[in-house]
């Protein structure tokens, strides 16, 4: 009885402004909104199939998500793992970078390394800097003249002389936080005897010049460094970006990264509060982690040849979920009525019990029998058909009635052919395409 209430539970998930209720799980939506905006969150929501399964995978994921755990998706190719951690983003408006490791995957591609740049690349970064300094410490008016000063030089590429004016501003900036801290209330800190000055804006502080000069010091030494062709700077990965701005990061077939990568991110794994340390770079302290940063993983089980398995202590570290892959008929019916619709209407009865649904799933169910019977693709393989092929023929087929106005019949049948008969070696396609049309090619 226990186990037939689990496997037959539905989460409820409601989404307001401020949170997302999924069943036990209550996630916080992202603070600032800047994310992603209503419109793609809608637009996300219609493609994704909202079964009893899926909700229960993901109010595990969500529970994960609350309690700051890794989570770690395991299940076969084409399942839904990457879809369901999407999903969640998307309704948590987050934003989600996925990475897709190998074999080829170096810890560089994470977290980032020295690459060879362009002086001017180094240049603009620098530039955009001081100009949003500047412009906040300085009367843009009355500094008119060094402004477009400054920016000739970055026009013209004359990088020495603009390097000389990133030092000098530095200069008149620290001696400004200086004369402002040696000032006595709020009045005389909008003053200076310097005519110059017109008013210090709130985001300038002695830090950010500081900061400042840091970079434009920098800058000289690749400058000089530049006229050998040997300018080199550290470029973030997109693993430290997200590690510093908050943002959720799924890193996709991690079995098959190094043993070298794999332990460059030990340090996230380690709690709730785990970062890491750019040695790359030469920090002595780890990153200071967002908050709202969360880090997902997904993996194939090695069960076949050639597919390998991750390394205990590594995967001690997450919390795991098995992702099944998805059978059902009746919810595999809620999955073809999502993505038809707009293009067939049920008459007198939901779409997920209409006849061209209940055909299209019924055809899915065999040719997944067929696959480990009798077919096999070119290499000679037992081809696989799962979620996201059946998704791919439904797409083609909705694209099929809505753009080339075929009948959902003929639509449907096109769509299968198209997905699932390409891999195949031409017997098995010859016996596929006969099971295909004596399904779905009745009545036309």
């Amino acid at each position: 009885l226990a186990v037939r209430y689990v496997e037959t539970r539905r989460p409820t998930m409601d989404i307001s402004g401020t949170f997302v209720e999924l069943g036990r799980a209550t996630m916080p939506n992202a603070s600032d909104g800047t994310f992603l905006v209503a419109d793609k969150i809608e637009r996300q929501a219609k493609k994704f199939a909202e079964t009893n399964y899926a909700l229960r995978l993901m109010e595990a994921v969500g529970v994960c998500i609350v309690q700051n755990e890794p989570a770690l998706l395991v299940g076969e190719t084409g399942c839904g793992k990457t879809t369901l951690v999407q999903r969640l983003a998307s309704a948590t408006k987050r934003d989600l970078v996925v990475q897709n490791l190998s074999l080829q995957t170096d810890s560089t591609d994470l977290l980032g390394g020295y690459r060879p740049l362009e002086i001017r690349h180094l240049a603009r970064r620098v530039y955009v800097d001081f100009v949003d300094i500047f412009v906040s410490s300085f009367s843009k008016t009355q500094n008119a003249e060094f402004l477009a000063y400054v920016s000739s030089a970055y026009e013209k590429g004359q990088w020495k002389r603009l390097s000389q004016c990133f030092r000098r501003a530095a200069k008149m900036g620290q001696n400004k936080m200086r004369e402002l801290a040696a000032g006595s209330g709020r009045e005389s800190s909008s003053r200076t005897s310097d005519s110059s000055i017109d008013r210090v804006s709130d985001f300038s502080t002695p830090s950010a010049w500081g900061s400042f000069r840091v970079a434009a010091e920098r800058f000289e030494k690749q400058r000089v460094a530049s006229e050998s062709g040997l300018a080199f700077a550290f470029t973030e990965g997109a693993l430290v970006d997200a590690i510093r701005t908050g943002k959720w990061v799924l890193l996709d077939e991690i079995n098959l990264a190094s043993g070298e990568t794999l332990e460059r991110l030990c340090g996230l794994l380690d709690d709730s509060r785990g970062s890491l340390t750019l040695t790359e770079r030469g920090d002595t302290e780890a990153l200071r982690r967002h908050p709202d940063f969360r880090l997902f993983a997904a993996m194939n089980p090695a069960t076949d040849t050639g597919k390998k398995d991750l390394p205990a202590s590594i995967r001690a570290r997450f919390t795991e979920i098995y992702v099944d892959e998805l059978v059902d008929p009746f919810e595999l019916r809620t999955v073809a009525a999502r993505y038809l619709s707009g293009a067939l209407m049920g008459i007198n009865t939901p779409l997920e019990h209409s006849d061209t649904v209940t055909d299209a799933v019924d055809v899915y169910l065999q040719c997944r029998v067929l696959s480990d019977q009798a077919l096999v693709d070119g290499g000679g393989q037992k081809p696989r058909y799962t979620l996201r092929t059946l998704c791919r023929a439904l797409t083609a087929g909705r694209n099929f009635i809505l753009e080339q106005r075929l009948s959902p019949k003929r639509a449907i049948l096109e769509g299968f052919e198209l997905a699932f008969e390409g891999p195949l070696d031409p017997p098995s396609r010859t016996q596929l395409r006969k099971t295909l049309h004596a399904k779905l090619s009745k009545d036309l």
